[in-house]
């Protein structure tokens, strides 16, 4: 019974993270820029290639100064640097990738991570820039799998030879730097953020023990609190709202100050002019009376 009702529950997380993922603007909290979109990906040699061109714009800069071009360039780049990118989902993992990804990190993956990459997709939603998927899936942007950073993790101890990841540990979301990892030595996959601002060379271990720090006692548990949460899309645009039906008292002095010839200039009548201009956000203010 305790199992069927623990299955109902994850149906039920697992159908609202579709719902809300199946909307591009709400599917993470902090979407690549297009520039950055753009880079994720390539190769060595479109890099270098890219590099060079860039070398080469630089050169025209400072040669004869500023033309219609390169102008032109960096408007576009501009423009694609200020612009949330919208990346289609990944498909959704295969077993066989999922059993690929479990032998090369030496660890199963908790259960309901598995069917997270089954069911919904291939990593590329959820808190940060979204989960990290296996190889096929979606990715950092250092280009990077979960295999991948698991690997990279494991190396920390050519760094520090006190600096030990721990086994089973694997890093799911990239928040430019720090890291959310779920522990796949539990079933149930708690979460743990990692971040290397609190390493140092001080102290028995270097920082090592203080930089992680539990945040979830389950995958689960930390989708639904940020399921639960508002997006960022919808907490802009919360306070926007807020804003638009909020008039801070000096507004209203500045314009009540004004003679209603003054105002007159702006188009607004004689009386009611503060309805005029912020409509109901005006309330009940008689100072728009004359």
């Amino acid at each position: 019974m305790v199992g069927s009702s623990f299955t109902d529950a994850n149906d039920r997380l697992l159908t609202r993270l579709r719902e809300r993922i199946a909307e591009p603007e709400r599917r993470v909290d902090s979407r690549r820029d297009e520039f950055t979109a753009s880079l994720t990906g390539r190769g060595v040699g479109e890099l270098f290639s890219m590099g060079r061109s860039a070398a080469g714009d630089l050169r025209r800069l400072l040669d004869h100064g500023v033309d219609d071009e390169l102008r032109s360039k960096a408007d576009e780049i501009e423009r694609q640097m200020g612009t949330p990118a919208t990346n289609a989902l990944p498909e959704s993992a295969t077993s066989a990738a999922l059993d690929a990804a479990e032998r090369r990190l030496g660890v199963a993956l908790p259960p309901f991570l598995r069917r997270l990459y089954l069911e919904v997709a291939n990593g590329g939603f959820g808190p940060g820039q979204g989960i990290v998927g296996v190889r096929g899936g979606s990715t950092t942007d250092r280009d990077r799998t979960i295999e991948d950073l698991y690997d990279e993790m494991r190396d920390s101890t050519t760094e520090n030879p006190r600096w030990v990841w721990p086994a089973g540990l694997v890093p799911i979301v990239d928040y430019g730097g720090a890291f959310g990892c779920i522990d796949a030595s539990m079933a149930d996959g708690r979460i743990v953020d990692w971040n290397p601002d609190e390493l140092d060379e001080r102290g028995a271990d270097g920082g090592w023990s203080r930089s992680f720090s539990e945040v979830a006692p389950s995958l689960a548990v930390w989708l639904e609190a940020w399921l639960d949460a508002p997006a960022p899309v919808d907490q802009t645009a919360r306070l926007m709202a807020e804003a638009m039906s909020t008039i801070p008292e000096v507004t209203r002095q500045y314009w009540a100050s004004m003679t209603p010839e003054q105002r007159a200039e702006y188009g607004l009548p004689s009386t009611g002019w503060g309805r005029a201009m912020f409509g109901d956000a005006w309330g009940d203010d008689p100072r728009d009376q004359g």
